[in-house]
């Protein structure tokens, strides 16, 4: 409901399991919450204490999009975890669609 799954031990011990590191770097995609930063500091609450790297890619507005090889270099080549937000999944669909 509330986007707090991420701070369950059980929940991000698994992400971080599943990464293969004990920092892995987040990148974190909080479309389907509009990109709030209040969700955003939710989801990553648990990582942020375990001293993780995380970036966030915003691409709920056009002028937050990053360029194609941005992104590129973020989602592909950086991280290691790809965190989505939970939230509006129809809005999230169009707009990665639309960049």
């Amino acid at each position: 409901g509330r986007m707090k799954a991420l701070q369950l031990p059980p929940v991000f011990e698994k992400v971080i399991e599943l990464s293969g590191k004990d920092q892995p770097r987040i990148a974190y995609i909080g479309t389907a919450s509009f990109d709030r930063t209040d969700k955003f500091n939710i989801c990553t609450k648990a990582f942020r204490s375990l001293e993780c790297e995380i970036i966030r890619l915003d691409v709920s507005e056009p002028e937050t999009v990053p360029s194609m090889e941005e992104m590129r270099r973020l989602v592909v080549d950086w991280a290691d975890v790809l965190l989505c937000s939970g939230g509006n999944t129809l809005h999230a669909l169009l707009r990665w669609k639309e960049t």
